[in-house]
């Protein structure tokens, strides 16, 4: 089963800063007196940073080895190709670590409930139940168990930006072959061509191919190879 979390304030719950890496600010003048006196400074004056702030250039480097050697610590172990997951130590649970977002899966309920009462005996998280959309992803549990990945909106945001109206039942249609022949010839053409956002297609359908339509990237691939020198009839492919 899938379930989704999300760390409140990631960069905040970070181990403090190491002492050979001092961070210091100074306070701006104007600052009300009743906050002042509470901790007992002066307008100006020069504090030194316990915590990882968001801001810093190295904020979200102490986060992540916060959270790793947290986990690691606890039994559980990166995946060689991706560090960003984690599996426990009997292989029964799964966790991905975007920034704050976690998408944790397991056997069963048990085995959530288990990992999400190990990460709150360190870190404040909010509880997010299944996951409808991750990092722009739409999930969806069917009946019989499998999980269904799509980017529909996205799709449908790129086709209103392009004004694609038609829709094919295949990504590239069969016996059609690209080549250097459509490219602008005359003066005319190839200022026209510097209107089309041909390049702009090519980027926004690779992204869409790269995550949710692998199907696609055939096809993206042949178009990327003109990029240099298109013409309208390269755009219409799009």
């Amino acid at each position: 089963k899938l379930e989704q979390c999300d760390f409140e304030t990631a960069f905040l719950q970070s181990d403090e800063l190491p002492p050979e890496e001092q961070v210091l600010v100074r306070l701006p003048i104007g600052l009300p007196r009743t906050i002042l006196e509470r901790y007992g400074w002066q307008d100006g004056t020069t504090l030194r940073i316990k915590k990882p702030l968001y801001g810093l250039r190295k904020s979200p480097l102490h986060w992540n080895e916060t959270v790793t050697n947290y986990l690691q610590d606890q039994g559980y172990s990166n995946l060689d190709k991706d560090y960003c997951v984690f599996i426990s130590r009997d292989g029964r649970h799964i966790m991905l670590i975007h920034v704050d977002d976690v998408l944790m899966a397991g056997n069963s309920d048990v085995d959530n409930v288990r990992a999400k009462s190990l990460i709150k005996q360190r870190f404040a998280i909010k509880e997010l139940g299944f996951p409808k959309l991750l990092l722009g992803i739409e999930v969806e549990q069917r009946e019989d168990g499998s999980i269904f990945l799509s980017q529909k909106k996205l799709a449908q945001k790129i086709m209103e930006k392009f004004q694609i109206s038609k829709t094919y039942r295949t990504p590239m249609e069969s016996g059609v072959k690209l080549t250097e022949d459509w490219s602008p010839k005359t003066d005319e053409e190839k200022e026209q061509a510097k209107h089309l956002p041909y390049r702009e297609a090519i980027g926004c359908l690779n992204y869409l191919g790269s995550r949710t339509r692998p199907g696609i990237l055939l096809a993206t691939s042949l178009m990327s190879r003109h990029q240099s020198n298109y013409g309208s009839k390269h755009f219409s492919c799009v």
